[in-house]
């Protein structure tokens, strides 16, 4: 305090959801990809075709195959918290269609990202982001790489951007099958996945 007033030091601002509707409403993100994470506004890349391609396969592929009480959302937001509003690529979410006619789903059970030029920002951006919610399983298709990371078990780690992990990666390749924790009983087949 200095005489008599307070003093703060210059800061970001970060943005709640309220105020990114609120742009967005205003039409400043005509025609842009944008997610809000921890207040900042992201700028996605366009989707190329093989992201696009993966993503509409990946999407009918768990559409045909989860049963009631799950939900597959694709390109859709998660309200994790009043700063963060991500839309991953894919999302199973417990519930139905109904329950989210009012608000986004909290949380899910699993959250794929597609990843051609932004597998590191998805990798340990989203990553740290998906493991603070406490999302069980995060799947990062890389396509460059030619495979799928699967990331599960959450845990603090300070050094991380949201300070979160996952302690447990496995990189499945084109031979390879995986399961989701939420759908045990179903293998895919990672050839499926990959373009």
């Amino acid at each position: 305090m200095k005489n008599g007033t307070l003093e703060f030091a210059p800061r970001p601002h970060r943005f709640t959801r309220k105020e990114y509707y609120a742009m967005g409403d205003a039409g400043l993100f005509d025609d842009r990809r944008v997610e809000l994470m921890d207040g900042e506004i992201i700028e996605m890349s366009p989707q190329k075709s093989p992201h696009a391609g993966v993503t509409g396969r990946m999407t009918e592929m768990f559409i045909k195959r989860v049963p009631e009480g799950l939900v597959v959302r694709c390109h859709l937001p998660l309200d994790l918290g009043m700063r963060t509003e991500p839309e991953p690529d894919i999302s199973i979410s417990k519930g139905s269609w109904s329950d989210f006619v009012k608000h986004h789903p909290k949380s899910a059970e699993l959250v794929v990202e597609i990843s051609n030029a932004s597998a590191k920002y998805d990798r340990e951006n989203k990553g740290s982001l998906y493991a603070k919610a406490n999302i069980p399983e995060f799947w990062l298709v890389n396509l460059p790489q030619n495979c799928v990371e699967v990331y599960r078990e959450p845990v603090k780690d300070r050094n991380q951007p949201f300070g979160f992990t996952y302690s447990k990666c496995l990189i499945v390749k084109s031979g390879d099958s995986i399961s989701p924790l939420c759908l045990p009983k179903i293998k895919i087949a990672v050839k499926q996945i990959l373009p």
